[in-house]
């Protein structure tokens, strides 16, 4: 008998084609191979009662990846939902369909040497042509030696013509390595390479520096390559400078994350035809096109950059360049601009009108050299564009850990207040010490004692700017009861904000309404041990940026009020221990929560005994591989509306249920 994944009918085994609905016996959804193979629980994650073949493609493809991410990822071989498969048999089996063995394949071994030639003592910088050969083992000549990748005689290199000549062949073609980091990386004195039809690449992932330092490559056929699987193609052609033409036309780049150094210092290249990246998935496009200083044109309108963060030198010296269409890039991202159009002096027009630039934190020198530039419009940027630390009052970065006040002896747990006063320098001097970052003497400090009771006093003729690297700040101030800012303190220029205010245990008032967090990348424990805090209004903070909240209020044991229903989670991925042991906390309101980003939410919920109702429902937890503890001892939990949309056959769910005595719940790991 067999079950048709269409209809779920049952089938005799005799028959190909399903009695009810017509559904070939080994076809999947889209009709291209067997799922004989796969198991029950993958097949039901792609069923839908939606019936158009793009949607099961979509959707087949998508939780097939996040599978062989997931895998890995944690670096697991094998599995049970997938019959003992490994990561690369997986990758194999849906793209033959099941047809192909891997291991009965040639794979070249993976050489990422960048010294010697696979394997051997011959050094790479004196081959001066590569060839890919079919050959049969009794024509092998006596000097060949095995660069299969498990050792099994597939595959033989040998060298002819004096050493200059470096010949790879086998029987059959060759499967490339999942790995081909710097395979043929600084093969300096190479000028072709000939693959031959021999040189099949289709199960490769990683393709980064592939050709990096080739320098004397004047040709270079790569019409052929399978790039469906690969994610890094970062400095794939690097410094490949006597190339003039390089096809990549073809290439798919739906999955590639990493395009940094990509054709950086390709010198010689006048053209290249990029049109049809898909550039979805890519992070990193720094120094992409770098010093590609022959480049006449080129056209990167069809580029999708919402998930890029870094575009620094990704122009820059690109000195022919005339044209340069950027008005569809997505910035929102972005992080880092800096020499991104640098040395592009022949642009005469260039529209960044568009560009979000929230995120950005340094954009030094984003259009120097760009000699011919007369039509540029950087009113709405908001950057940051490099102003010299010591021309700012900028509070040292004090990240002790939590033992001493400000660069002093002073223990911290001596003081019971802390507030940021506006001076005349000259009159503080004699009692106080110099906290400024640039040691420029414009920022003050000093201990102010009323009957036991110690005032930490930060004081400057003008606004204190808070350092990129605010972290761990005021932890550990254990009897500090207040801290008073008075519109003096500004964070405008902050990254990390992690543990800022950890461990103020007899912390009852701070007032942060005036915090600027537009920048801010890191929260984690920032208030962790503020256990007498009973309100925090964190309602006007920008996180748009931030990727970690983890531990971000556990501990605020008396927290009986918290708003997060205005906080931006789209770009974070660590949601662990994020409300643990904030066990007065009633109400908490995640409806809000954006998780398609999120790898990690154990413990998020741990120990807050007193919520009494929670809505997950829009919770994605598609790339989320931890929820072991996550409701952990939220006794009183009385409604867990969602608690279906967040199961995951791939995460860690153990504990997760433990102590729910009210909802009934155990565990849904299966």
């Amino acid at each position: 008998m067999w079950k048709c994944i269409r209809c779920e009918k049952e089938n005799q085994d005799s028959e190909e084609m399903c009695t009810a609905c017509g559904h070939g016996k080994t076809m999947d959804y889209t009709g291209h191979r067997t799922m004989s193979k796969i198991s029950s629980s993958v097949t039901d994650n792609w069923k839908s009662s939606q019936n158009t073949s793009e949607y099961f493609i979509k959707q087949g493809r998508e939780y097939l990846q996040k599978t062989i991410e997931y895998l890995e990822k944690t670096n697991v071989d094998s599995a049970d939902d997938i019959e003992n498969m490994t990561v690369a048999e997986l990758k194999n089996y849906f793209k033959t369909g099941g047809t192909d063995e891997v291991k009965e394949n040639p794979v070249l071994m993976a050489d990422n040497d960048e010294q010697y030639v696979l394997g051997s003592h011959i050094e790479r910088k004196s081959i001066q042509k590569i060839k890919f050969v079919k050959i049969k083992r009794s024509q092998l000549p006596e000097s060949a030696w095995d660069v299969s990748s498990d050792e099994n005689e597939t595959i033989w290199a040998w060298t002819e013509d004096a050493g200059r000549i470096l010949k790879i062949g086998a029987e059959s073609r060759i499967y490339a390595n999942s790995d081909c980091s710097s395979l043929f990386s600084d093969y300096t004195e190479v000028k072709t390479i000939e693959f031959n039809d021999m040189f099949d690449t289709a199960r490769v992932d990683d393709m980064s520096y592939m050709f990096y330092g080739c320098k004397n490559l004047t040709e270079l056929d790569v019409t052929g390559f399978d790039t469906d699987w690969t994610t890094d193609m970062r400095g794939m052609f690097g410094k490949c400078k006597n190339l003039t033409r390089l096809d990549v036309s073809r290439f798919d780049t739906t999955i590639v994350e990493d395009m940094s150094y990509m054709f950086y210092g390709c010198e010689n290249l006048m053209e290249l035809d990029v049109t049809g990246f898909d550039t979805d998935w890519t992070t990193d496009m720094r120094y992409m096109f770098g010093k590609c200083k022959n480049l006449t044109r080129l056209d990167v309108t069809g580029f999708d950059t919402d998930l890029v963060r870094d575009m620094s030198n990704m122009f820059s010296e690109c000195k022919n360049l005339t044209r340069l269409d950027v008005t569809g890039f997505d910035t929102g991202r972005v992080e880092d601009m800096s020499y991104m159009f640098y040395g592009c002096e022949n642009l005469m027009n260039l529209d960044v009108t568009g560009f979000n630039t929230g995120c950005v934190t340094n954009a030094e020198h984003i259009f120097d050299d760009c000699k011919n530039l007369t039509n540029l419009d950087i009113r709405g940027l908001d950057i940051d564009w490099g102003v010299d630390i010591k021309e700012r009052s900028v509070l040292m970065s004090d990240a002790d850990y939590g033992k001493h006040v400000l660069g002093s002896d002073i223990q911290r747990e001596s003081i019971h207040k802390i507030k940021f006063v506006k001076i005349n320098i000259s009159q503080v001097q004699d009692k106080a010490w110099d906290v400024s970052a640039g040691k420029n003497g414009m920022i003050w400090a000093w201990i102010e004692d009323n009957n036991g009771e110690k005032t930490l006093k930060i004081g400057a003729e003008n606004r204190v700017y808070a350092n990129s690297d605010s972290s761990c700040l005021f932890r550990n101030y254990t009897e500090v009861k207040e801290i008073e800012f008075n519109d003096m303190f500004d964070t405008a220029h902050v990254i990390d904000m992690s543990c800022m205010f950890a461990d103020c245990k007899k912390l009852i008032k701070l007032d942060i309404t005036g915090f600027d967090t537009a920048r801010v990348k890191a929260m984690s424990y920032m208030f962790s041990g503020c256990e007498n805090l009973k309100d925090l209004d964190v309602t006007e903070f920008d996180t748009a940026c931030v990727e970690d909240m983890s531990g971000m209020f556990s501990d605020c044991k008396n927290l009986t009020k918290l708003n997060v229903q205005g906080i931006d989670t789209g770009r974070v991925r660590n949601m662990s221990y994020m409300f643990l042991g904030c066990e007065n906390l009633v109400k908490l309101d995640v409806t809000k929560f954006d998780t398609s980003h999120v790898t990690d939410m154990s413990s998020m919920f741990l120990g807050c005994k007193n919520l009494v109702k929670l809505d997950v429902t829009k919770f994605d937890t598609s790339h989320v591989t931890d929820m072991s503890s996550m409701f952990f001892g939220c006794k009183n939990l009385t409604e867990l509306d969602g608690n279906e949309t967040i199961k995951n056959y791939l995460a860690d769910t153990s504990y997760m249920f433990v102590g729910c005595e009210k909802l009934g719940i155990q565990n849904i790991k299966e």
